[in-house]
Formats: C-alpha cells, sequence, structure tokens
C-alpha cells in the first residue's frame, strides 16, 4: 500500500510490485522468534506436529527443531539442536511451557523452523496464497511509509478452512516466491516471529484490524474470488478507506484447535493521536503493563493512573539465562500486572507514534506470558 501501489489485484507477480504461504502445522500455533544481539548468530526451528492450542512461540536466539511436509498452518519441528548460536521456542500447551534450544542457523533454509514456515512463500504452491507486508520491503529502498507492520496473512483456497497469520519484525524478510535469504545485517539484532494457525474465518477480522494500521503491502496472490468474498480483506489490498473512520479497531480471534487460544487485536489509524500504550493498550486491558521497547527521551514509566500504570522494563533482560539488550533489540512486548496477557506491539514507546498508525497483538496464555514476565523483572521507576 502506500507508495508501492494504490492497489494489488489478485495474482500480481512480484515483479510487478517491487518483488511478490506457508506457515504453521499442527492444531494451528503461535509463533514468536526472538534474537538477542549480544550473540553472534541466530537460529531458530519448529517442532513437530504438537498438539497445542494453536500457539507456539519462538525467540530468536535460540533454534526450533527440523520439521516435514508444510502447510498452510503453523508448523512444530522436531530436530537435534547443535551448538549456539540458535533460536528458542515456546510452545503453549498441555504441560509447563519452556523454551526449547533451535537446531538450525537462521540463515539456512534447511532443517530450520523459519524455512520450514515459509517455503511456500519462498517458493509457488497452489495450496497456499498469501499477502505480505512490511514496511521495508525486500529489495525496495527508501519507501514512503508510517506503518512499521510485518508479517503474512496466508490461506489454502483448496481447503476450505485453512489459514495462519504470520507476525514478524524482520525488515526485508521474506522475499515472496524468490527463494530464503535471512538479512544479514539482521543477524545481530533481536527479533520476534509470531505464527497463528487460524481459521479462514477470521481472516476478514485481521484484515479489519491491518486496514486500519496501513501496512505495506508488496505482495498479494489470494485469488480475487477469495478477496471479494471478504469485504475488509478487499478493502486492505484496494488501499480503499484507510483514512476514514473507525479511527481505532479492536477485534478478537482464536486459534485453529477446540479450545483455541483467545487472541485480541488492537489497531489506530494515524488521524486518531492516541498513543497506542496508554490510550488503547493499558485502557483496555484495565492493568497495570510492563514494557520491553526502546524509548525517546520524552515518555517515561508512567505512575499517574492507580491499577494502570506504565512501567518500563531495564535493559539488560535475561532470556533463558542468556542477556538481552535493548540496543540490539527491535521489538516490543509487554506483559500485564496482574493477569496472564502478552503483547506484542508495531511501535516503540515513542511520542511519534501518537501520529502513526500502530497496531498490537495481545495472546490470553499462562505459559507464554510466564516466561515473558519472568524476563520483566527489573523496572524503571516511574
Amino acid at each position: 500500500m502506500h507508495d508501492i501501489a494504490d492497489s494489488i489485484p489478485a495474482a500480481t507477480p512480484y515483479s510487478e510490485i517491487f518483488m511478490k504461504k506457508k506457515p504453521c502445522i499442527s492444531h494451528g500455533c503461535l509463533m514468536i522468534l526472538k534474537r538477542f544481539g549480544n550473540v553472534s548468530k541466530s537460529k531458530m526451528t519448529l517442532r513437530k506436529n504438537f498438539n497445542v492450542h494453536n500457539m507456539c512461540i519462538f525467540l530468536l536466539w535460540f533454534t526450533f527443531p527440523n520439521h516435514s511436509a508444510a502447510t498452510t498452518k503453523c508448523q512444530n519441528l522436531n530436530g537435534n539442536a547443535p551448538a549456539q548460536p540458535r533460536g528458542m521456542t515456546l510452545i503453549a500447551g498441555g504441560g509447563a511451557v519452556n523454551w526449547v534450544v533451535n537446531p538450525a542457523d537462521v540463515i539456512q533454509m534447511a532443517g530450520h523452523s523459519f524455512g520450514k514456515v515459509l517455503e511456500h512463500v519462498i517458493d509457488k504452491n497452489a495450496a497456499n496464497k498469501f499477502i505480505a507486508y512490511n514496511n521495508i520491503p525486500p529489495d525496495v529502498p527508501k519507501v514512503n511509509t508510517k506503518s512499521n507492520s510485518k508479517g503474512l496473512l496466508m490461506m489454502n483456497p483448496q481447503d476450505p478452512d485453512e489459514a495462519s497469520w504470520i507476525v514478524h519484525t524482520v525488515p526485508g524478510f521474506p522475499k515472496a516466491l524468490r527463494g530464503y535469504l535471512f538479512p544479514p545485517e539482521e543477524i545481530q539484532k533481536g527479533h520476534l516471529f509470531i505464527c497463528l494457525t487460524i481459521k479462514e474465518s477470521e481472516i476478514d477480522a485481521i484484515a479489519m484490524t491491518l486496514k486500519i494500521a496501513t501496512p505495506l503491502i508488496y505482495h498479494n496472490d489470494i485469488p480475487a474470488e477469495q478477496i471479494n468474498s471478504r469485504p475488509n480483506l478487499k478493502k486492505l489490498v484496494s488501499d480503499e478507506s484507510r483514512i476514514l473512520p473507525p479511527l481505532t479497531v479492536t477485534q478478537e480471534i482464536s486459534t485453529e484447535a477446540p479450545g483455541g487460544l483467545k487472541i485480541t487485536i488492537y489497531s489506530k489509524g494515524e488521524k486518531s493521536r492516541y498513543e497506542i500504550y496508554r490510550r488503547m493498550l493499558a485502557k483496555k486491558l484495565k492493568t497495570t503493563i510492563k514494557v520491553w521497547t526502546t524509548r525517546d527521551k520524552t515518555l517515561k514509566s508512567d505512575c499517574r493512573i492507580f491499577g494502570r500504570n506504565i512501567r518500563l522494563v531495564t535493559s539488560p533482560i535475561a532470556v533463558n539465562g542468556h542477556a538481552n539488550s535493548l540496543e540490539n533489540d527491535v521489538s516490543q512486548w509487554l506483559v500485564s500486572d496482574p493477569g496472564n496477557k502478552f503483547c506484542v506491539i508495531d511501535k516503540p514507546y515513542h511520542k511519534s507514534q501518537a501520529k502513526e498508525p500502530a497496531m498490537a497483538l495481545c495472546i490470553d496464555a499462562e505459559g507464554i506470558y510466564t516466561r515473558f514476565n519472568e524476563m520483566a523483572a527489573n523496572l524503571e521507576n516511574c
């Protein structure tokens, strides 16, 4: 969207835009990848066929095991974990949720969770059609956009109910239908990668939140009949009404398996003038929030409203015994206090984002919350 294409019709080749699916398997999943900047490399893989509530979290410093066949679902993989540096994964549901070390380097497609999840994004497959968006599209310099959103919305047009949504923080990635290449300059940075296996009925709700956040779409090959049957998806890809009301949107979805995880998406347009952390997240969650993000010289920890404080997590943090600093981390996340909410946000805690579009994805999962809450142990004073 924005300067890349005012309207990107279905089946548009990558070369016609600036460039041109397959995520997670099992009952569905959420994956979050994060890499820590003080590590020499990042690796990650998924595990295979995990019977959980459609959610797994990957930290790109840790790794994920190997994989088998990919589908339009989030996939967990099995494999042997070699030496560091790598990434880690969290899988929600069924017993204790702990970090699992990954076995493959993030720059390698084979044996690596990113490679498996994205194998039908980087190469063409009739059973996987997708929209890819990124404020820094692959191989496209100096694009003009206020969005910071990065992700993929995927579906299988040959299956009545097979879809997934990936949210991540990696610029210039992935190269749609043009092979796997993790940007070398990003290997030293911390990143998050989330994969949600969803029902196709959730696609239009997600599209509504994306429409408000105005992501820059650089690839779309979802068939026209699938787009035209979903009004918000149609508006998203055609860039319709992107600055018209509503100026904020809240949507609830769930992961695909029975008893799936509850996900809430918060989205605001640039015309709302809302600061997303105070005006949306603390207000909607109705709790204090502990936030890991870079911060500017204006916004600080804020304890003016009892029970709805904004407490900034101090740097560095420890992730499963490994240190990570804000200087080398591009992710933004928070945990509620109290509660079991873990949220990822596409904008940092800067005053400038009040005049920019932004969105947040919040997951209600005790195991995931617990692991990230452990990282948020040390807080700045108000």
